[in-house]
């Protein structure tokens, strides 16, 4: 059963997320775990409403319509715009707007894909106890703002903007897709050295409902500079295609 404290289970998730940083991001990381612990100690979370329900359909936000047809690239900007305001609600004590930032969020979760990571990595005789199931899947989307809210002022808030700094990779078969996107904490600053830059990491797959596919996320994390620079697309989507 897959019964154990709250708290408990947020941090386990949390440090997984930012363990998963190379060794060239241990201050950084060190660091983001920190505001993540702080987040969590002031009450920064969602938890204390309803779980929203886990439905996977058509999302408008933010001008822009996540349908079956649309893009991993799109899907990533909503998610970014979401967190952000996630984020900024929180910091201003505004819990209505910051509740409903992180249900926009979480209607973007590729719920079977987490689900099956965390019973993953609870072995394979781990099951659900009744109704924990949609509580877990809410508290780690739940989780993703703190994860990015060092970087929130570096989101670009143009579709076009985004799109362009937005790296993709799909893998074949088209069932999975990563995002690579360069953030930083204070992008009004000049010195690359004192930026804090970093590379947000975006895990999507594919998520089924009604018999159509919809692209929704996985994961959030960060990846190393280096590591980004010498990835590349599948040879099946040319750099910077947006294809879904």
């Amino acid at each position: 059963m897959l019964d154990f404290a709250p708290i408990m289970h947020t941090k386990t998730w949390t440090t997984n997320q930012v363990g998963s940083y190379p060794e060239s991001l241990r201050l950084g990381r060190t660091v983001i775990a920190l505001l993540c612990a702080a987040w969590f100690a002031a009450g920064c979370t969602s938890q204390s409403g309803e779980v929203p329900e886990v439905r996977t359909d058509t999302v408008e936000a933010y001008g822009v319509v996540l349908d079956e047809s649309a893009t991993p690239k799109q899907v990533a900007y909503v998610l970014l715009r979401s967190l952000a305001d996630d984020v900024h609600a929180a910091q201003a004590f505004q819990k209505d707007r910051q509740r409903q930032a992180v249900e926009q969020t979480f209607a973007l979760a590729a719920y079977t894909e987490i689900e099956r990571r965390i019973l993953q990595a609870y072995g394979k005789e781990a099951k659900w106890q009744e109704g924990r199931r949609d509580r877990e899947l809410f508290r780690v989307v739940d989780g993703w703002a703190p994860i990015v809210a060092h970087y929130v002022d570096s989101f670009d808030t143009d579709l076009e903007v985004a799109n362009r700094k937005m790296q993709v990779v799909v893998e074949p078969g088209e069932k999975r897709a990563d995002i690579y996107y360069p953030v930083c904490h204070d992008p009004s600053i000049e010195d690359p050295a004192k930026r804090e830059a970093v590379i947000l990491h975006i895990e999507l797959a594919r998520e089924a409902a009604d018999n159509k596919l919809y692209w929704r996320v996985a994961r959030v994390s960060y990846r190393g500079l280096a590591a980004v620079a010498h990835t590349r697309p599948s040879s099946s989507l040319p750099a910077g295609d947006t294809k879904h």
